[in-house]
């Protein structure tokens, strides 16, 4: 079993997250201070990096409160220079990281007519360039790494595509072809790589809403994901028991990419009634 008291885990990503009722879903936490929580609750030192000193300072109390150990440092997400000097400020503390976990999470609703030159630079920017620009600007520092991971977040509107939000969509399509290069590039280092493509996600004890629960009957599971089981696949991804897994996109999505869209309800009106 990992023993993750001795490991170091770097979290690029943890404040821009869904906007709230986004295509009819409900808030949830980010993705990025979930798996903060989940690895530092597990015993790791965390390291949170992204831009709002404010959101950072709250979630870094709330983990040592808890118990664990975390401290964030300051960095635009999509600029190297930021990241590098993130990068130095680590190394001066710790002088290696074992785990980079890029959580970026930018979402803007609007068909491809309708949305705006800015609004694809933006999406695109964060989704896309941000874990591509992560990876390379922490990569010295995952080299001296103990049993060293990346794990990114996908998404399965990477691989399918979502009509409200295409530039999210292209951005973590893209994600899937950067882990496997990444995962290509990093390997003669002995460093892995993997993706954890997202479905719905709620929060436990959260009432879906009517567009929520239209999804949720979509699934093979019959509901949304909840932050820890996404987090718990992450971290799997990040620990030795995934040791021979590299360059592998795995969709945490309830089975709502497993089968034909509609199929559901279809195969359900002919099915006999179980005994």
């Amino acid at each position: 079993m990992t023993d993750w008291a001795d490991r170091i885990v770097v979290i690029v990503a943890a404040c821009w997250g869904e906007p709230r009722g986004a295509g009819g879903a409900p808030a949830v936490r980010h993705v990025g201070a979930a798996c903060a929580e989940d690895f530092a609750a597990a015993g790791a030192q965390v390291v949170v990096v992204d831009s709002d000193a404010a959101a950072l300072t709250e979630l870094c109390d709330r983990i040592q409160k808890n118990g664990g150990k975390a401290h964030w440092l300051p960095a635009d997400l999509v600029t190297p220079t930021d990241l590098e000097r993130a990068r130095d400020a680590c190394s001066a503390r710790h002088k290696r990281i074992d785990v980079l976990v890029n959580c970026h999470t930018a979402i803007e609703a609007g068909g491809i007519e309708a949305s705006s030159y800015d609004s694809w630079r933006r999406v695109v920017e964060q989704d896309l360039l941000g874990p591509a620009f992560a990876g390379k600007a922490f990569l010295p520092l995952l080299k001296r790494g103990k049993a060293p991971a990346v794990v990114n977040l996908g998404s399965l509107d990477g691989a399918l595509g979502h009509p409200l939000f295409p530039s999210y969509s292209a951005a973590k399509g893209g994600v899937a072809a950067l882990t496997r290069v990444m995962a290509h590039d990093f390997g003669r280092y002995g460093i892995r790589v993997n993706c954890a493509a997202r479905g719905l996600l709620a929060e436990r004890g959260a009432a879906a809403s009517p567009e929520m629960a239209a999804l949720e009957a979509q699934t093979v599971l019959g509901r949304s994901g909840y932050l820890d089981e996404l987090t718990a696949v992450i971290r799997f991804l990040a620990s030795d028991e995934a040791s021979y897994v590299t360059g592998a996109v795995i969709p945490v999505d309830g089975g709502l990419g497993a089968l034909t869209a509609g199929t559901i309800a279809h195969a359900a009106a002919f099915k006999a009634p179980r005994t």
